[in-house]
């Protein structure tokens, strides 16, 4: 769902929800910056992300609308500071799961957060659409 602000992509389990803060981002330099948080009945966690060039999140959600039916093995996408990863796979009821990653490293402290979202395979091409007005490309 977009609202006026934010890209949300919610688990269809849990309602736990993915959501990329429109508040937080930034271009300048070919640097893109923004931040992501993840919201679940149990755990919160939010991170920034940078990005170097446009960033490829809505391709990265186009290819997996392109095989909506579903797909063999694991497709992933990570962000190129590591801090945002996707792992996605399908199953045979017209469902993916998300396995998100946020993970942060500064100095010698290191955290880092999972958690799966479950989708609906009809809404990818949605998701791809929402994050490309989010990026504007």
């Amino acid at each position: 769902m977009v609202d006026d602000t934010d890209v949300v992509i919610k688990c269809v389990n849990s309602g736990a929800t993915l959501t990329f803060h429109r508040e937080t981002l930034r271009v300048a330099d070919d640097i893109c910056s923004f931040e992501v948080s993840l919201r679940s009945p149990t755990l919160t966690a939010r991170i920034g992300i940078e990005e170097f060039g446009p960033p490829q999140w809505s391709g990265f959600f186009d290819l997996l609308a392109a095989d909506w039916k579903g797909w063999t093995g694991s497709r992933a996408h990570e962000s190129r500071d590591g801090h945002l990863k996707l792992a996605a796979t399908s199953d045979a009821l017209g469902h993916v799961a998300l396995h998100l990653t946020l993970r942060d490293r500064i100095g010698d402290s290191d955290w880092l957060c999972e958690y799966t979202l479950t989708v609906e395979a009809g809404r990818l091409g949605e998701m791809a659409r929402e994050l490309r007005t989010f990026f504007g490309c």
